[in-house]
């Protein structure tokens, strides 16, 4: 077994394990240092998914999360690690919602092909969504509500069951695949009042959430809409209907008197 102590060598620069027959997996941390990243390619010794979740890990300030079972631990099977879900040896699910996590979305999160749940919900996640989550080609639900998530939101050509996205800070339009399943439902903050001037733009949302965590189906807020309009129409014929009556009223008294 190589010693977990090799993981602490930040300075190293190159190493070569090859022709050997070492237990697997190798140390985490050693799997992990990011200048031997891409030398360390053998999937036994360093699973890619084990390494991408350490990143993900690390971004997330995994050291302050509420529970964070077995992802520290360094010869640890990544499909033990709390709230990873694991299909057939592949990363299918990470569902970390209310969890402590803090700092940023790592790119890594791109690189599980197998992975169809991604929960990050009320936590306290910075910055942008990386473009990469669109490389999940087998993503079903995202839901990445109640953070501090800014930027511009990515398309996302998936065709997802479940997307959750209110109560972040994001501008631009929501793009994304939609399924055919009559469960499916897809909630954004597309909702008035905004945090922003442009109101983001989601047209396949089923709900439209505003500032004020107030949320309403999409087809309520047409419906009411709609109504709204329809009412204005009415007011302005009847107005329109008075204001030529009393016209021709006049007309015709004036037309008497002369």
């Amino acid at each position: 077994k190589l010693p977990s102590q090799l993981g602490r060598l930040s300075s190293l620069t190159a190493i070569k394990l090859s022709s050997n027959k070492f237990e697997e997996p190798a140390p985490l941390s050693l799997c992990a240092l990011g200048k031997l990243r891409d030398q360390l390619q053998d999937p036994g010794l360093c699973p890619p998914e084990r390494t991408s979740l350490k990143y993900f890990y690390e971004f997330a300030k995994g050291n302050n999360w509420i529970n964070n079972a077995n992802w520290s631990e360094e010869y640890s099977n990544q499909c033990s690690w709390y709230g990873v879900t694991c299909k057939g040896g592949n990363v299918s699910s990470i569902d970390l919602q209310n969890n402590g996590l803090s700092g940023f979305l790592s790119s890594d999160i791109g690189s599980f092909p197998s992975l169809e749940k991604l929960n990050l919900t009320d936590n306290s996640m910075k910055g942008s969504i990386p473009s990469d989550i669109k490389n999940l080609d087998s993503l079903k639900k995202l839901l990445l509500s109640y953070n501090d998530f800014i930027g511009s939101v990515i398309h996302i050509p998936m065709e997802l069951d479940s997307l959750e996205l209110q109560s972040n800070r994001l501008t631009g339009s929501v793009t994304f695949g939609v399924s055919n399943k009559d469960d499916s439902y897809f909630v954004s903050d597309c909702g008035s009042p905004s945090w922003f001037k442009n109101v983001l733009i989601c047209h396949e949302c089923t709900q439209c959430c505003n500032l004020l965590n107030e949320c309403e189906d999409t087809d309520q807020a047409e419906s009411k809409w709609a109504s709204t309009y329809g009412l204005l129409i009415v007011s302005f014929a009847t107005i329109g209907i008075c204001f030529i009556t009393a016209c021709v009223s006049w007309a015709v008294k004036h037309n008497s008197v002369v």
